[in-house]
């Protein structure tokens, strides 16, 4: 097992707490101070906005784990999409 896949299976429910923390950080940055003239409704609107900005980018920073048991589902959509999780794992491994 390598130190990054080691990495990967300790992810814990803690990590929420930090990935939480780090969403609305950066929705903050991203949001900024109410503009002037921007009414609280628009500033609301921009702030949704800007949340869903921030999930994006803190979400695809997370390491994807790939050590939980994929044999728990029949649906083959999934099933596949855990087989292509394991290829593209796979294959970038070989170049580390």
């Amino acid at each position: 097992m390598t130190s990054n896949q080691s990495q990967l299976s300790t992810t814990t429910v803690g990590d929420s707490d930090r990935i939480q923390s780090e969403t609305t950080a950066l929705r903050d940055q991203i949001l900024g101070a109410r503009r002037p003239g921007e009414d609280l409704e628009a500033y609301r609107r921009r702030s949704y906005q800007a949340l869903a900005v921030a999930r994006e980018i803190v979400q695809a920073e997370q390491p994807v784990p790939l050590d939980h048991d994929r044999s728990a589902t029949d649906d083959p959509i999934v099933a596949s999409y855990f087989s292509n999780l394991e290829l593209i794992a796979s294959a970038l491994n070989q170049h580390e």
